[in-house]
């Protein structure tokens, strides 16, 4: 993910005022024909989303986990491993107009916990999603 900054600048000629704004921009590069789809695993508490943005917020920041992506079909998609951001949410790049399913595995205080959700990236689809409420697999 890369960070650039973008300067704005608001004049007002006859005031002689000038105003200059500078905001931090996040840009995440995009792979031709995918989605990014933004995922928060639970356990306790999340909240409703549909379109991610700055202000989403999750239950475990920086938290490492491995996590399995199937399409409708069966295909594995994506077999691997990720650390949430400080938000609590991770990333994936999935290919458009495709039905998933995400199963996420993690340790939280020396427990597994497990969880299990859909998603899908037709236009309609959220990319925005909280509904991968974890368990404790351990018990």
């Amino acid at each position: 993910m890369e960070r650039k900054k973008t300067i704005i600048f608001v004049s007002l000629i006859s005031l002689s005022i000038i105003l200059v704004i500078t905001i931090p921009i996040i840009i995440i590069p995009m792979i031709a024909g995918t989605k990014p789809v933004y995922i928060a695993p639970y356990v306790t508490y999340t909240h409703n989303c549909y379109t991610h943005s700055s202000g989403c917020t999750a239950e475990f920041p920086t938290l490492d986990m491995n996590y399995t992506i199937t399409s409708q079909d069966g295909t594995v998609n994506i077999d691997g491993s990720a650390t949430t951001e400080s938000n609590g949410f991770f990333i994936v790049n999935m290919v458009y107009h495709k039905f998933y399913t995400i199963t996420i595995s993690t340790i939280i205080n020396g427990s597994t916990y497990t969880g299990t959700t859909t998603f899908d990236t037709t236009p309609l689809g959220a990319d925005c999603i909280t509904t991968g409420q974890l368990s404790n697999s351990t018990t």
